[in-house]
């Protein structure tokens, strides 16, 4: 059974728990794995800072716990209230598990299905007597780096059906955009020419009508290595894609003078389009006259 944990507040949803909690749904799935349902979603609701006798959020919340299984998916819902939730970073890792057994008496007396319900209490039982704080930890950093590789092949089978798609490009292309994870590197650090040169590239593509098949927003994604850009760059919807680019030794950059800066910043940016190009079949030529047209007017 997979768990998914998320918050809810006044006007803030689906945030997930914090560290060291980050991965502790994961480590509950890997608990309940024989668990015979499909999945079991904790809506943890805790009260805002400050409220009113009036507040609607507060009507609803001292309604609560909300319940609901979704027959097909095999899957159920429950919202339950966490006022300590307010204070996260200060959580003890036992209040958790209280709430944990909270869940599943309640979960208990709504659908019939003792041993399933007895087998997860036995099994959070064990998880509870193992876990410390230091213990999970550790374990978030294998949890981390199985969600990176996850992602990583999710995201390199997502460009292999892109690419073996049939699809024409009828998009006009509507923006790009330059994200970065280097580490040591602050917000801002390729500002200016980030934002500069992805405007100028951009503006141009348009004026020359370049085309995307079913997105219109193309994402650059820089880290120190290609592997790295790609388990960095997030999960891609259906309007955007990501092209990855390598930059070693970033921390040299601040010490560059303004021209090499531009060029860095535009050798990266070409190298994240071109790589979405070629994935894609795009219209390399248009790609690469647009590319050619902003490096010999603002970087030669």
């Amino acid at each position: 059974m997979r768990v998914g944990v998320k918050l809810l507040t006044r006007n803030q949803y689906g945030a997930g728990l914090r560290a060291p909690f980050e991965y502790f749904h994961d480590y509950l799935s890997d608990a309940w794995a024989d668990i015979p349902f499909g999945e079991l979603e904790i809506v943890f609701a805790y009260p805002p800072k400050s409220y009113s006798k009036d507040d609607t959020f507060m009507k609803w919340y001292s309604d609560l716990p909300f319940v609901k299984f979704y027959k097909k998916r095999s899957c159920f819902t429950i919202t339950v209230t966490f006022e300590k939730l307010r204070n996260l970073d200060m959580l003890p890792l036992n209040t958790l598990f209280d709430k944990l057994y909270e869940v599943i008496d309640i979960l208990d007396a709504k659908y019939k299905n003792r041993e399933a319900f007895i087998a997860m209490r036995q099994k959070l039982s064990k998880v509870q007597d193992l876990l410390s704080i230091e213990k999970l930890r550790e374990m978030n950093k294998e949890y981390e780096k199985r969600a990176r590789q996850n992602l990583l092949e999710k995201i390199l089978k997502d460009r292999e059906a892109r690419a073996s798609a049939k699809i024409e490009p009828n998009k006009l292309i509507r923006d790009i955009r330059f994200y970065y994870h280097l580490d040591g590197v602050g917000h801002q650090y390729f500002t200016p020419y980030s934002d500069m040169l992805t405007g100028l590239i951009l503006r141009r593509l348009r004026e020359l009508k370049f085309k995307l098949p079913n997105y219109t927003h193309l994402y650059i994604s820089v880290a120190d290595s290609y592997e790295n850009a790609l388990s960095h760059a997030g999960a891609t919807e259906k309007w955007f894609v990501y092209g990855f680019a390598a930059l070693a030794n970033a921390h040299e950059y601040a010490a560059k003078s303004e021209q090499e800066k531009k060029r860095i910043v535009f050798n990266l940016i070409k190298e994240g389009l071109l790589d979405i190009a070629k994935s894609d079949k795009l219209n390399i030529s248009i790609l690469e006259a647009a590319l050619n047209e902003v490096e010999e007017r603002y970087i030669r």
